[in-house]
């Protein structure tokens, strides 16, 4: 029984922690995207290329570590997902 207490538990967490990381993501996409960008020098199609160039570099930094944060977290329920399917008793 103390297993099935464990599977469940760390299931939770990992849920838990999944659900934080896609708010802290979204977070950071926001945060980025509402940033203050400098404009660029004058007005034309490479001032424009260059506030959407500075834009999706915002983005992508501040993407990365939540990100990341994602694909291990995903990774590591699989792991343990795959771990738990195994110990489960026959029925």
């Amino acid at each position: 029984m103390t297993e099935l207490g464990r599977i469940y538990w760390t299931r939770q967490g990992l849920r838990l922690a999944y659900a934080t990381v896609l708010v802290w993501l979204a977070a950071a996409v926001m945060y980025a995207l509402t940033a203050k960008v400098t404009p660029a020098g004058g007005a034309g199609p490479s001032a424009a290329a260059g506030v959407l160039r500075n834009l999706f570099d915002g983005v992508v930094a501040a993407v990365t570590l939540p990100g990341l944060a994602a694909v291990v977290l995903g990774v590591i329920g699989a792991v343990i997902s795959s771990r738990d399917v195994r110990r489960r008793d026959p029925v």
